[in-house]
């Protein structure tokens, strides 16, 4: 399915178009995005960490292509499904972070909390990502957690994860997120990928185009921080008008 059928089968949410795409057993999509397609040539911009209703709804006016909410208690992050059905994302593609829930429960909360995508964020398996469906799935990895003597290394974890994911999302760390400092591992990924890891806008900028055809987006999040945990409206504005050079914005920016 293309970027195009996808947010089209988001904005519409039409059953059938989700069913022809093979998306497992997830409810239907829940998101206000257009049908209009990622922008050509432009990166995709998934603000993550969204706690609040005014930011949400912000990052999305102003030209978030992926508004991220996270369920997982022990982050400052942390959103109920209650709290992000509450939250306006127009135009954006709604993704929930999930780390250590079943394949029931992140069912339940793909439909209480209005989700269209989906980003493992911790040791789910295959089966749970093929039961959701593929296109569905943003499978996170650690290079640095790959690199560490006896542990999966990332082409075993690419064999396994291929046609399981839309996008990979690759991270700082060994595990979790927010870290806030940068990827210090270098790798080739053989599908569309975004990088995280303490980015910013300039960080954005200056890496746009990539020199890997396959890096297609930026997941932006302590940068934009206030506090930990907590966005900062003027952050969230001045990050997106420094991608004025390399994204078509809304005029309303």
């Amino acid at each position: 399915m293309t970027d195009r059928q996808l947010k089209s089968a988001f904005s519409h949410n039409e059953p059938a178009a989700v069913a022809s795409a093979s998306l497992g057993r997830c409810p239907a999509a829940g998101s206000e995005r257009s049908a209009a397609e990622f922008e050509p040539g432009a990166p995709i911009i998934k603000i993550c960490g969204l706690n609040a209703p005014a930011e949400a709804e912000l990052a999305a006016r102003l030209g978030a292509d992926l508004c991220g909410f996270i369920f997982h208690p022990p982050s400052l992050r942390a959103v109920s499904p209650a709290q992000a059905a509450k939250m306006p994302t127009p135009g954006a593609v709604r993704v929930g972070v999930f780390v250590r829930q079943c394949l029931s429960e992140i069912l339940e909360i793909i439909d209480q909390a209005r989700l269209d995508m989906v980003q493992l964020h911790g040791e789910q398996s295959p089966v749970l990502a093929a039961e959701i469906g593929p296109e569905r799935i943003i499978r996170v990895f650690w290079p640095e957690k790959a690199a560490v003597p006896g542990a999966e290394s990332l082409d075993d974890l690419f064999n396994r994860w291929l046609h399981l994911a839309k996008w990979f999302l690759f991270d700082a760390g060994l595990a979790a997120g927010g870290h806030g400092r940068r990827l210090a591992v270098k790798f080739k990924c053989p599908k569309p990928y975004f990088l995280a890891g303490g980015l910013t806008g300039t960080d954005v900028v200056s890496g746009w185009p990539p020199a890997d055809p396959n890096l297609v987006g930026f997941d932006l999040n302590s940068s934009l921080e206030s506090s930990p945990g907590r966005k900062d409206p003027a952050a969230i504005r001045a990050m997106m008008a420094s991608l004025g050079t390399i994204k078509t914005l809304p005029q309303s920016l």
